[in-house]
């Protein structure tokens, strides 16, 4: 988090981007629910296969596939 004292009323643009105090980080935690594994083996014992849509990095999506144990989540 960021921030930069502006008049107030100032329209927000771009270059108003330069020259901020850094104030910390923001961290998010949202884990996976208790039973998405057993739930991902029930689907995948059904024939129904998985796919992951996520706004994140890859790096971000294959540590959420480790959290869950998916087979193979670096290949996501």
């Amino acid at each position: 988090m960021a921030y930069r004292d502006l008049d107030p009323g100032t329209a927000l643009g771009g270059e108003h981007e330069t020259g901020m105090t850094f104030a910390g980080f923001l961290v998010l935690h949202d884990p996976p629910k208790d039973r998405i594994a057993e739930t991902i083996r029930e689907l995948s014992d059904l024939g129904i296969g998985l796919k992951v849509v996520t706004g994140d990095n890859r790096h971000v999506a294959e540590a959420i596939g480790v959290m869950i144990r998916i087979e193979n989540p670096e290949g996501w």
